[in-house]
């Protein structure tokens, strides 16, 4: 995401989580093992590790088309190596990395793993960190309010699969108890 005013890395990081976050799924781990998948609360969870500060290497004042153009490819070569970079499965699958000299402005490259959401929803969700003014309003619910219904529609679908998430766990565990004890069954 290119921004076009500068952005410090705390306001990013109280963004995350004021808007972000607020999907608790971001909080959680994919855990995966030989008797199945889950997610799981991170009990060791660290904002300061999934926002992180970045610079690009190399990328002198960044003034005239040269400057600019050099600029350009540090960055686009920090995003390849970003996206080449395996995220620490011990850790909720996801970061963002402030570049916050950009331009004039900021660059904010994100790497959320593809377990969380599809990537219509991960836009969506995405721009839930955005506002469509500079002054948004202090009492708007913002997890629905950047796409107007569109974004209603993706967030109900989030929270949804949340749901059904829940749902098919207690009936796994339920399965299990009938296998242990087919007289369940009746």
């Amino acid at each position: 995401l290119m921004l076009a005013e500068p952005m410090s890395l705390e306001r990013l990081r109280r963004v995350v989580d004021k808007r972000f976050l607020a999907y608790s799924r971001f909080r959680q781990k994919a855990v995966d093992t030989a008797s199945g998948a889950w997610w799981q609360d991170d009990a060791d969870f660290d904002l300061d590790w999934h926002v992180r500060p970045a610079a690009l290497p190399g990328r002198g004042n960044g003034r005239g088309v040269r400057g600019e153009t050099a600029e350009k490819r540090a960055l686009e070569r920090f995003v390849s190596q970003m996206a080449s970079t395996p995220l620490d499965k011990g850790k909720p699958l996801w970061q963002f990395h402030l570049v916050e000299r950009y331009r004039g402005g900021s660059a904010l490259i994100a790497r959320i793993h593809h377990c969380y959401a599809d990537g219509i929803a991960l836009v969506q969700v995405l721009l839930s960190l955005t506002d469509t003014a500079r002054d948004p309003g202090k009492d708007k619910n913002l997890a629905r309010a950047w796409l107007k219904q569109d974004g209603a529609e993706v967030a109900r679908r989030v929270g949804a699969v949340e749901r059904y998430t829940k749902l098919g766990g207690r009936m796994l565990g339920k399965g299990m108890e009938m296998v242990q004890d087919p007289t369940l069954a009746a």
